[in-house]
């Protein structure tokens, strides 16, 4: 093989391992439900941001407790990893406790981009967008739900609904809610 012949080789090779970096982060945002490079970008930023954290709290909790090469001497067991596992106890209920951290509901979903979206009415759009649910699978339960409604004469259950969706069940419920509220089903 000539010089030419090598760096040609490396050149191609080295692109191959970055175009295969990409994908990896591609597929990796998808399974994230990211649709948009901006919304990619965002996130990796937020990754970055969530893993100095980590970093910080593990640096703190490291620097703070005695840690020794078996789990018999320190008195903590050692899990599969090869990590401590601490267990923590509640914490104290009363003046003196801290102040318990309200967990905020999640930013809605922009689905605008999203395929079938122009398929959804207004309402649909906003129910979609706060489930974080992209429009083909709303529009796939949708169809679930109104061929038990043909099925039923207009009756649904919400029981009914969550047996036939098999999702998560706060996300049945208010998609049940919503059916009822379009009046497209009767409670029974």
């Amino acid at each position: 093989m000539s010089k030419k012949d090598w760096e040609e080789f490396s050149k191609d090779m080295l692109a191959e391992v970055r175009c295969r970096a990409k994908i990896q982060l591609y597929q990796d945002w998808r399974r994230n439900g990211i649709t948009s490079v901006e919304m990619g970008l965002k996130f990796e930023k937020d990754k970055i941001t969530r893993q100095a954290m980590i970093q910080r709290q593990s640096t703190v909790v490291a620097g703070s407790s005695r840690h020794t090469s078996n789990s018999l001497s320190s008195g903590v067991p050692l899990g599969r990893s090869g990590r401590h596992h601490y267990s923590y106890s509640p914490a104290p209920e009363g003046p003196s406790a801290p102040a318990k951290r309200t967990t905020k509901a999640p930013a809605p979903l922009d689905i605008s981009h999203a395929a079938d979206y122009d398929l959804l009415s207004d309402e649909e759009k906003i129910l979609c967008s706060t489930l974080r649910m992209l429009p083909k699978p709303y529009l796939a339960i949708k169809e679930t739900l109104f061929k038990e409604l043909l099925r039923t004469g207009g009756v649904l259950k919400k029981k009914t609904a969550r047996d036939l969706l098999k999702i998560d069940v706060n996300k049945t419920s208010k998609i049940y809610e919503f059916f009822i509220q379009q009046k497209w089903c009767n409670v029974s």
